[in-house]
């Protein structure tokens, strides 16, 4: 698999359940948002997944934030980019490996989860079709340069700010 996770088999016994993929946030770790897996609906999936750049202290992050004197705050924008490329291709092992419904994929992210989850459902149209997004934003600079014409599903996209 792409990257580590924890999982959570759906409560009632379905074929083809929806999939519900948790991303957490920079610093934190796949047990984060793990931690209210058993509050969620009974029918769903739900994989957590691990960031791949280990920070020390079992914290992880999609991509590397940056703090300088002459630069302010800025992100690693290749890091990040590798990283949405690495979710996708996590979303379609986990879709193989679980036998999860493929138009029913949800994506919640925190923070820096939230982010790269935003860009990946411009990035990768119709692979999710909903994103939940927990204190996170649009980031211009992780979006294509033309949006595509041929996303098939709507995408739900749900900000909630803490």
């Amino acid at each position: 698999m792409s990257l580590q996770y924890l999982v959570r088999a759906p409560k009632k016994a379905i074929e083809n359940p929806p999939l519900l993929i948790l991303l957490h946030g920079y610093g934190s770790n796949k047990e984060d948002l793990f931690s209210f897996a058993n509050e969620l609906q009974d029918e769903f999936l739900i994989v957590s997944a691990e960031a791949p750049h280990e920070m020390g202290f079992g914290g992880y992050a999609w991509y590397a934030i940056n703090f300088d004197a002459m630069n302010g705050k800025f992100s690693d924008l290749e890091q990040a980019s590798k990283s949405i490329d690495v979710i996708a291709k996590f979303i379609d092992e986990i879709q193989l490996k679980y036998k999860t419904n493929p138009s029913k994929t949800f994506l919640l992210g925190f923070s820096q989860g939230a982010i790269l989850s935003y860009s990946l459902s411009f990035f990768y149209p119709n692979k999710v079709q909903y994103v939940i997004a927990l204190s996170g934003y649009i980031n211009q600079e992780l979006l294509p340069k033309e949006i595509s014409n041929k996303i098939k599903n709507s995408i739900l996209l749900f900000t909630w700010y803490c």
